[in-house]
């Protein structure tokens, strides 16, 4: 999310957020470009540090455990839809 293309998180309304928008595959506010992808991964990866030290939890080096948050992340961001098995879920965009 290169300077530009901030996208305001607030438009992406909690309430929109059901089980018909998680089985939809759609275009995302934000193009899925290397820069964005890159400054959504770190933006993912400060706020999974953040949580670890909320919860009293070791910090993290990675997004390790955080599939479901991120595939969620991702989606809201750059549409697609999401797919993933018991261990795991991502998104197919």
């Amino acid at each position: 999310m290169v300077e530009g293309s901030l996208v305001d998180l607030s438009l992406i309304a909690a309430g929109e957020l059901d089980g018909e928008w998680l089985l939809r595959d759609h275009r995302g506010p934000v193009e899925a470009t290397a820069e964005n992808v890159e400054a959504a991964r770190t933006f993912a990866l400060d706020r999974w540090r953040e949580r670890a030290e909320e919860n009293g939890l070791p910090v993290p080096a990675d997004l390790s455990g955080a599939c479901k948050f991120c595939a969620l992340f991702a989606k809201s961001l750059f549409g697609g839809s999401i797919d993933g098995h018991y261990d795991h879920i991502f998104n197919i965009g």
